[in-house]
């Protein structure tokens, strides 16, 4: 650790020096700049009037030696007279330090600045007469070198600086932080799991009132090795006592499967549950062997529980697209299946058996820890006795209410009627036969009309529901058919068929009224109706029936 928080403090210490001593250099660099321009000033106003006067008298000693004078300054490279015209200087003077440099290199060393020379008037003041250019060349090797000679510098000084401040840290940090750290790193090594009964970690130092991070790590350690050593007594006396332990929790789990399998083997329904393979499992109530005649377990639902399921039938495929596709996946998936479950099937135990059991069937979905279906539980109970119940009271029903329309007319009306409604039917017949041998025969369609709507007619004064609704369906078919002959259409004969076929679901309505009108009322003859007393109680009693199956179907 010490080392590396010296890194990084070395790092930063010479990447902030480094910084702040290149914003120094920068500015110092700048206002040495700044002199040599000032300089190149001081020179063209010093010898601007003197030299215009010598070059203006061809006083060419004179103005050489002026030029010299201006190559003294610190750091002139040369320093060039130019007239207007001419294609070489007049007077030339080069520093011989640069006199090996070609012109234009010497030109790149630094500052080129041409001065022009103006001629003096009357009175000794420069006129606007140009005579000739003066260029001047300053080096800025001088200012370069300072600026490399302050980078050593600084180099130096901050080498020493961060040396010593490593120095420093170091021994700050061994003493105040790395040693306890060798003291604890030491103390974990020699402690024995086995035995913690010692003393605690101490730190090798004077003790304060106010607690720093050395002090804290400290109680936490301590702590740790507290907890340690009891969980280390606990885990020994669990091991002591795991197979006294073990056989008390056996007992428990077993008892707990006692109680649910009897729970399951006491229910009067088939529960189970499947896998993704669609296969039973494990456990299965013992009621389901009595709902599907043989042990189900760890056989495939396709082939025992929905095997009477027609393979062909859209609620065959539906059911097995769900069942492929919710185990895996989360609740919604599941919700968005569920409706694809069939909640009724027809089961038989043997093959070609006669007597065919109805299933109903409730489902429950199980979820996994990570909230995925892992199995479905099934809930199959065998309603074949309650359909029963619920057939038969509909049928008491139906024949309660038929007993009933007949009993609200006058019987020797009503008797009547019903026993000569299938003549309607009848007469019927065969205009409905000639109009299907030849559709231009369609006279007799309204006579078929007239009979039809007298019987509906009819049936409705005596209040006989079942005819009227059954005879209302096909004279609705009629009319149809009625019109589209009427607009030169011809009807097809699987509809002239559909109303053979209604006659005689009229004729099987007539059948019931006059069935119960004979067994009840004794419709024998058209003579005579009478009504015994035996016959009153029979009614009675069916009645009472009819009134306990509701009882029992809803129970």
């Amino acid at each position: 650790i010490a080392k590396k928080m010296i890194l990084w403090i070395v790092g930063s210490s010479i990447a902030i020096a480094a910084l702040i001593s290149a914003v120094y250099l920068y500015d110092d660099y700048q206002k040495k700049l700044k002199a040599v321009a000032a300089q190149l000033i001081k020179i063209e106003e010093s010898v601007e009037k003197s030299l215009s006067s010598s070059l203006y008298a061809e006083d060419e000693e004179n103005a050489r030696q002026q030029l010299e004078g201006i190559l003294k300054q610190p750091d002139m490279v040369q320093v060039q007279i130019w007239n207007v015209d001419d294609v070489d200087p007049v007077l030339s003077l080069i520093n011989k330090e640069f006199e090996d440099l070609h012109p234009m290199v010497r030109r790149a060393l630094g500052i080129h600045k041409v001065v022009p020379i103006f001629a003096l008037d009357g009175d000794g003041n420069l006129s606007k007469e140009k005579i000739a250019d003066m260029h001047l060349t300053v080096s800025l090797g001088g200012a370069k070198k300072k600026i490399k000679d302050q980078i050593i510098l600084f180099g130096l000084i901050q080498l020493i600086q961060v040396s010593l401040i490593s120095a420093i840290i170091w021994f700050i940090f061994k003493k105040l932080v790395s040693r306890h750290l060798s003291h604890m790193a030491s103390y974990a090594d020699s402690m024995d799991l086995n035995d913690l009964s010692g003393e605690g970690l101490k730190l090798n130092r004077k003790e304060t009132n106010q607690l720093d991070e050395l002090d804290n790590l400290v109680i936490s350690f301590n702590d740790m090795r507290t907890n340690l050593k009891e969980a280390h007594a606990a885990l020994s006396d669990y091991a002591v006592n795991l197979e006294k332990k073990v056989a008390e929790r056996t007992k428990e789990i077993e008892e707990e499967r006692e109680k649910v399998a009897a729970l399951l083997n006491n229910m009067r329904q088939a529960v189970f549950s499947i896998d993704r393979s669609q296969k039973v499992i494990a456990p299965v109530s013992s009621f389901s062997k009595n709902v599907f005649g043989s042990e189900i377990e760890g056989s495939d639902i396709f082939d025992t529980i929905y095997k009477d399921l027609d393979r062909q039938s859209e609620e065959y495929s539906q059911l097995n697209s769900a069942l492929n596709t919710v185990f895996g996946e989360d609740d919604l998936q599941y919700d968005l299946m569920e409706d694809y479950f069939i909640q009724k099937a027809i089961y038989k135990e043997d093959e070609g058996g006669k007597d065919n059991k109805i299933l109903q069937f409730s489902y429950n979905p199980m979820f996994n820890n990570k909230e995925e279906l892992d199995k479905v539980m099934f809930i199959v109970e065998d309603v074949t006795e309650l359909e029963k119940l619920a057939a038969e009271k509909a049928a008491n029903d139906k024949e309660i209410a038929t007993i009933n329309e007949i009993a609200s007319n006058k019987i020797d009306d009503v008797k009547a009627f019903i026993l000569s409604a299938d003549s309607y039917i009848k007469d019927s017949i065969q205009p409905l036969e000639d109009f299907k041998g030849d559709q231009s025969q369609a006279g007799g369609l309204g006579e078929i009309f007239r009979n039809l709507h007298t019987l509906k007619g009819n049936s409705r004064i005596f209040s006989l529901g079942t005819i009227s609704q059954t005879t209302h369906i096909v004279e609705n078919d009629l009319v149809e058919m009625i019109e589209e002959v009427k607009e030169g259409k011809e009807i097809s004969f699987d509809r002239i068929d559909g109303l053979f076929q209604g006659f005689k679901d009229i004729e099987a309505a007539i059948a019931i009224y006059l069935e119960i009108g004979k067994r009840i009322f004794s419709f024998g003859s058209a003579d005579e109706i009478t009504v015994s007393k035996k016959q009153i109680e029979e009614i009675q009693g069916l009645i009472e029936n009819v009134n306990s199956n509701q009882n029992e179907i809803k129970q």
